[in-house]
């Protein structure tokens, strides 16, 4: 049980202790004094080890600095500039790319060990050849995901995937998204291939979330992938059904942020700012790590001045609704106003306070439509409505329940040419809840002959629950837009 509780306390101590970075000059080792390159390898993994954690052979949880020695480090930088020598040479890869993406020690939580040299001797090369532009250079990454898809299979029976060293993964072959991610990190990372884990902290619109790879092509473009999974050029992440070319019969999980993580320590964010975990609601979401959602979606920044916040609070949280919860998905610190940056459009939010006065709290959701504009969710009881429902939940709610039994594509497919999965039953009892900072019952009805549910006399304004009984974590909202149910 101590292990365990360590285990999950290991993120926030990795967030509560990056702080402490410095930025003096390192001590450079004789050995490379002279090499401005390897010099500067050196000093981006020092003056960025600070505040980094691992977990020892015996599930001991250890700092990097003072346990990562200098032989290992200096090891680290010369295999990792052998494999990606030719890409920088060529030019295919930048510096800055190489030193956050192929250059680090560590790649997870996982205790330190040498794994380029472990996968070379899988491999039997050091690096791909051969290599002379992004497409080569493409074709030979999905070459070598393609062995690694043989006899990995998909399961979520591993428990910590992030402390799983590339021994644990190759002998267990089986995972969830965040092992085969890493998987394909070590392996790409080890033949001098920048590949990057992207991961959503939740998904926007239904359950769960997900982790997946990038292949780093520049400092601002990448191309998606899933290590063991799908291949560059092939993989989209976002698609719950892909009805063909119909992009609008076609569903698709949609995450409201999007974060790649770094070796480096971010010093222009929030999480860097306020490193102490008692600032910070739970989350996923630290100072080693870059915001990439705009290298997938079109995105909003949601703006709230001062006046709007009760209280004015140092850290303000904004959340997406899934599984039953406001997951939070990113901080912003007081200015002149609040800035929540890059956030995915068409998606539900809710903005939140923690920790601070009670007198002052701040909750509230919103809904941030496809061109960008912010519709504050209140309940509105001067102003009253009948809500007619003719399904009890989304269309992506239904695909899903569908593809739990398998993968099937005709059944989908009726679904999105829009037959309903979930009717109301006839003879059965629903009850509706508004939200008012909770959810509050607004009326209960028997489903009639006619096969819909009609709900009388609701406050507008705001977002609502269908449910049998109490809420649960399987219901998602809906909110009237454009005078029509949508489903958020």
């Amino acid at each position: 049980m101590l292990r365990n509780y360590i285990l999950w306390l290991l993120p926030f101590i990795f967030v509560s202790c990056t702080n402490s970075v410095t930025s003096t000059k390192s001590n450079i080792p004789k050995e490379i004094q002279g090499d401005r390159r390897l010099e500067s390898y050196y000093t981006f993994i020092d003056t960025n080890m600070s505040g980094l954690f691992h977990l020892s052979e015996n599930g001991e949880v250890k700092k990097d600095s003072g346990n990562v020695s200098e032989e290992i480090i200096l090891k680290n930088i010369k295999l990792a500039y052998q494999s990606s020598k030719d890409l920088l040479d060529q030019k295919i890869i930048s510096e800055s790319v190489f030193k956050e993406f192929v250059l680090p020690y560590r790649l997870n939580d996982s205790p330190i060990h040498d794994w380029r040299s472990y996968i070379w001797n899988i491999q039997k090369r050091r690096k791909i050849n051969e290599i002379n532009s992004i497409r080569t250079l493409i074709d030979s990454c999905n070459s070598i995901n393609n062995t690694l898809k043989i006899g990995f299979k998909f399961d979520l029976k591993n428990t910590y995937e992030d402390t799983l060293t590339i021994n644990k993964i190759l002998d267990n072959k089986s995972g969830s998204c965040v092992t085969m991610a890493n998987y394909a990190g070590y392996v790409f990372r080890a033949l001098g291939i920048p590949v990057a884990i992207d991961f959503t902290p939740a998904w926007g619109n239904t359950p769960g979330g997900h982790v997946w790879n990038a292949l780093i092509t520049s400092d601002r473009s990448s191309i998606p992938f899933l290590g063991a999974e799908a291949n560059i050029g092939g993989y989209e992440p976002f698609y719950l059904f892909k009805m063909g070319d119909n992009s609008i019969k076609s569903t698709y999980k949609l995450p409201g942020k999007i974060y790649r993580r770094t070796y480096s320590v971010q010093k222009g964010t929030t999480y860097y700012k306020f490193d102490n975990q008692r600032n910070f609601l739970p989350m996923t979401v630290n100072s080693r790590m870059i915001d990439v959602t705009d290298q997938y979606f079109k995105v909003s920044d949601i703006i709230l001045p001062l006046n709007r916040i009760k209280g004015n609070p140092n850290l303000l949280y904004i959340s997406n609704y899934n599984s039953g919860k406001f997951v939070p998905v990113m901080a912003v610190e007081r200015s002149k106003s609040y800035i929540f940056s890059k956030m995915n459009r068409n998606l539900l939010y809710y903005v939140s306070t923690y920790q601070e006065n009670k007198d002052n709290t701040n909750e509230f959701p919103l809904f941030l439509d496809d061109s960008g504009h912010s519709i504050f969710l209140y309940a509105n009881f001067a102003r009253r409505t009948s809500i007619t429902l003719d399904r009890t939940q989304s269309p992506e709610a239904d695909q899903m329940d569908v593809l739990k039994h398998g993968w099937e594509v005709e059944e989908c497919t009726r679904i999105a040419n829009g037959k309903i999965n979930s009717p109301p039953i006839p003879g059965k009892e629903y009850k509706l809840y508004y939200w008012d900072r909770k959810w509050v019952l607004g009326d209960k009805k028997l489903v009639g002959p006619s096969g819909s549910l009609i709900f009388d006399n609701i406050p507008t304004g705001t977002m609502y629950l269908l449910c049998e009984k109490e809420p649960t974590e399987k219901e998602r909202p809906f909110i009237l837009y454009k005078d029509k149910i949508k489903w958020v």
